[in-house]
């Protein structure tokens, strides 16, 4: 939770002394969620484990330059020789957002003035 957030909040409640429904409504947020913070019952996202491919992202992107239309099935065979034992569905999961990242939607069209006319 962003920390201005928790200060508004307890702030609305012991200075301007607003119930939880009414500090609710007026920042748009869940009683519960009020609560919570007033409580000090906060909750902790646990954090996310790092990706067993993360010391490859680099070399991936650098293959992905060079050849976009490479499969994963073929990096997971690149990476075997630097060691990678991995899962392939996490390899697809992975390549898949770096596959991304280079392709655009759209292919922009440009005219001259009086062209298209």
């Amino acid at each position: 939770m962003d920390p201005s957030k928790i200060s508004q909040v307890k702030h609305l409640y012991d200075v301007e002394r607003l119930s939880r429904r009414q500090i609710a409504e007026t920042l748009h947020m869940c009683t519960k969620t009020i609560s919570r913070i007033l409580d000090g019952k906060e909750r902790r996202r646990r954090p996310t484990p790092p990706s067993p491919l993360e010391p490859f992202a680099r070399l991936i992107e650098e293959w992905y330059q060079k050849y976009p239309s490479l499969q994963a099935s073929q990096i997971k065979e690149r990476l075997a020789s630097y060691g990678y034992q991995g899962s392939y569905r996490s390899l697809c999961r992975f390549t898949a957002m770096h596959r991304k990242k280079g392709q655009t939607a759209y292919h922009e069209l440009e005219f001259l003035p009086g062209e298209v006319a």
